[in-house]
């Protein structure tokens, strides 16, 4: 893994990390990874699959010492494991074929609410949901999608200003 691509990730890890521990749980104990939105641009700034792995585990740790749901450490790792290959080669297909705010809004979206289902199932399994699926798919998931996709453009925004911009270099 190169240095900047690590020092990239670990950054906006770093950040989603502190928004996933300022967000109260909501329903039944569980709250939107808002974390999601900076894990998809560090997956988006690697090139192997090895890099996305390591990063993928290393999120689903960050996100399970952070969690408020009962069962909810397991289904962190296992759904970030799962989701980060996924959201990698989607962005990787879709990136040079559609506009990129359209290609980070779609993976914004589809990738928090394949995430978050991953996350339920793995809690029902282990037995920490106490409410029906479909209140936390509505209550919790979708309204991630639509907060998680309005992130994802503003953070490209933030980004798009603070890159270098390539000049012309001039010989003299």
């Amino acid at each position: 893994m190169k240095i900047k691509n690590l020092t990239i990730s670990t950054l906006f890890l770093t950040l989603g990390l502190v928004l996933h521990i300022t967000v109260p749980g909501a329903v039944g104990l569980m709250k939107p990874d808002f974390m999601l939105a900076f894990f998809f641009f560090a997956l988006f700034e690697l090139q192997s699959f090895r890099e996305v792995l390591v990063i993928s585990i290393v999120c689903g740790f960050l996100t399970a010492m952070t969690t408020s749901m009962p069962g909810g450490e397991i289904a962190n790792v296992v759904d970030k494991l799962m989701t980060g290959p996924l959201v990698f080669y989607t962005y990787q297909f879709l990136i040079n074929r559609f506009n990129q705010k359209i290609t980070y809004c779609f993976i914004s979206s589809i990738g928090t609410f394949v995430s978050g289902v991953i996350f339920l199932s793995v809690v029902q399994v282990l037995g920490g949901i106490q409410l029906p699926f479909e209140v936390f798919l509505f209550g919790i998931i979708l309204p991630a999608m639509v907060v998680n996709s309005l992130l994802v453009l503003l953070i490209s925004k933030v980004l798009e200003r603070i890159k270098p911009k390539k000049e012309a270099k001039l010989r003299f």
